[in-house]
């Protein structure tokens, strides 16, 4: 399906006013109006919806790096609780052995 430019949508509404046929000028003229609010907020919806699937990205990036980072801090925590752990028990079984002896 072939495009007519506005261009050429004048010119064939002119010739329709020029025809003395007042009504079908004006339906011309509301048909061409809706067709370009139509493809105005097709282009806007369009535009918001690339900005909304950009936004979206950076919202999951932000999510899996802060996961990232929960993770190596949660890592990080439980490796320092399990060396005090280790710690403790083998300063409880020195002082066991200290006591059998």
């Amino acid at each position: 399906m072939a495009k007519r430019s506005h261009t050429s949508s004048s010119i064939a509404s002119s010739e329709l006013i020029s025809t003395g046929d007042s009504s079908v000028g004006s339906a011309w003229r509301e048909t061409l109006a809706i067709r370009d609010f139509g493809t105005s907020a097709r282009g806007k919806s369009q535009k918001r919806l690339a900005q909304a699937q950009v936004v979206r990205a950076q919202a999951e990036s932000e999510v899996i790096t802060a996961t990232k980072n929960y993770c190596v801090n949660a890592r990080a925590e439980a490796d320092d609780n399990l060396q005090r752990a280790e710690l403790t028990l083998s300063k409880a079984e020195r002082i066991k052995a200290d006591a059998q002896e």
